[in-house]
């Protein structure tokens, strides 16, 4: 998938997929010093490793959740 965000000032960026628990199971990127614009992450991740049934993407900016979406895992 894609996500993309964008921001006025330097911040400090974390991008992570949660389980039901709500446990981190990937870091999808973290930068503290990520510079104000606009920016676009690409991610994809096993279905064969990450076997639950939702998954939620947050992206936490200074310490604080901005987004937070839900997504079923497409199985093949």
């Amino acid at each position: 998938g894609n996500f993309e965000y964008s921001f006025s000032k330097t911040s400090a960026v974390t991008i992570g997929m949660f389980n039901d628990q709500n446990i981190v199971v990937k870091e999808l990127y973290n930068n503290p010093e990520t510079p104000a614009g606009k920016h676009k992450l690409a991610y994809e991740f096993d279905t064969m490793v990450f076997q639950e049934n939702t998954y939620y993407i947050r992206l936490i900016i200074d310490g604080q959740i901005k987004i937070n979406f839900k997504m079923k895992p497409r199985r093949t």
